[in-house]
């Protein structure tokens, strides 16, 4: 699943520039050093006097800006690579010293796609070997998983970078990794696919906590190769992968957490006397909770009529809603299986305003764009793939596919 998020640092337009410079930096003595692309310019600025560093990239790629002595804490850092000849700009590398930087885990890209973790609500950007940006995306869910599908495949080898960005501005400094044949597709947790695998391969997935092995198969004449079960494996399974070649030797990676599919959130429509009901997909179930003074009071799941319509009334076991103010409503959706749950909820507050409807200006095939209340977010999903798009609303919004 790839999830969109607006506000981009640099146009997507742009498709040809340099790649964020590789980072670190030495607290003690307030020196940043890393790579970049050779006679390319890394520049510098701080939040405390916007002074611009400069360093060149030297034929090794290795550059060195000295700040000569250590930063007060909280100074905020902006790191960049500059072609002056061909007026571009990479992406920004935001590093605030003694701060909350948000970091990447278990990173893997393939020629199609992207994944990983990160913290929930962090925003990710992979960027390919000319600089272009191939996708971007945000870590949703308790375990923060993220996903990127590529807008242009790559061949394996090729470099990729990936940068991670919280709501606060702040990124992690740049992962470089290389783009692989082998590739993990679907990582869900009833069903686990990919392809790039050498045919003949035994493919065999692990539970690294136990480590045990759950599932092997064999790859296709193709380099195609699959895993289903019967029952789900629990969701946040930390998978590894190992393959065993037709001579003996082995390939091991990529690690993924296992989740299940995002599905398109139900709505909340209303609450009233003693019922609640709103509007879903009919082919999903309803699961709706009563929450007071944080404790769960009443939850129970539904179908939804052919409409789409749904009801506390067509539980099982009949429940008079007894609201009071300050109760939260919440509903999610699930398939039947288990294997699909919407990762964003439809939530309301007994007595308290609602987020008035966003306004949609223009929407198409490459994202939309409207008004809505300041200060607050905006989230696309389809019935297909859940949550698409997700940006944040300053006074008008963007969404960028």
């Amino acid at each position: 699943m790839s999830i969109e998020t607006g506000n981009p640092v640099v146009p997507t337009s742009i498709t040809e520039r340099p790649l964020p410079p590789a980072v670190k930096f030495n607290a003690a003595t307030g020196t940043f050093t890393g790579k970049a692309e050779a006679a390319k310019t890394v520049r510098l600025t701080s939040s405390v006097d916007q002074r611009m560093h400069t360093a060149t990239a030297d034929a090794n790629g290795d550059w060195t800006i000295a700040l000569g002595k250590s930063p007060r804490w909280y100074t905020t850092f902006e790191i960049w690579v500059c072609s002056p000849e061909a007026a571009a700009s990479s992406e920004r590398v935001k590093f605030t010293f003694g701060g909350s930087n948000p970091r990447l885990s278990d990173v893997y890209a393939s020629e199609t796609l992207a994944f990983g973790c990160s913290k929930a609500g962090t925003k990710v950007v992979v960027i390919g070997p000319r600089g272009q940006v191939l996708g971007r995306g945000i870590a949703l869910g308790k375990h923060g998983v993220w996903s990127v599908h590529f807008r242009e495949s790559l061949s394996a080898g090729d470099r990729v970078c990936v940068l991670a960005e919280s709501f606060s501005g702040n990124t992690s400094m740049p992962f470089f990794t290389k783009a692989e044949a082998f590739s993990v597709n679907d990582r869900n947790i009833g069903h686990i696919a990919g392809s790039g695998a050498m045919p003949g391969d035994q493919v065999q997935l692990y539970d690294t906590a136990a480590d045990q092995v759950i599932a092997s198969t064999i790859a296709t004449e193709a380099g195609a190769w699959e895993v289903s079960f019967c029952d789900p494996i629990e969701t946040g399974t930390r998978i590894g992968v190992e393959r065993v070649h037709l001579n003996g030797t082995t390939s091991n990676g990529p690690v993924f957490v296992a989740t299940a599919n995002d599905c398109l959130a139900p709505a909340i429509t209303s609450f009233s006397g003693t019922q609640i009901g709103g509007m879903a997909d009919p082919s999903l179930l309803v699961t709706y909770t009563q929450l007071r003074n944080g404790q769960s009071i009443h939850s129970d799941t539904v179908s939804p009529r052919t409409s789409g319509f749904w009801s506390s009334d067509d539980a099982t076991n009949y429940y008079p809603f007894d609201f009071q103010s300050g109760d939260i409503l919440c509903a999610i959706t699930k398939s039947p299986d288990g294997t699909q749950q919407s990762l964003v909820s439809s939530n309301v507050t007994v007595d308290s305003p609602r987020p008035g409807t966003a306004l949609v200006t223009d929407i198409d095939e490459n994202g939309a764009k409207g008004w809505a209340e300041p200060h607050k977010f905006i989230v696309a999903s389809t019935a297909e793939d859940g949550v698409v798009c997700v940006a944040e609303i300053r006074f008008s919004w963007p969404l960028v596919a």
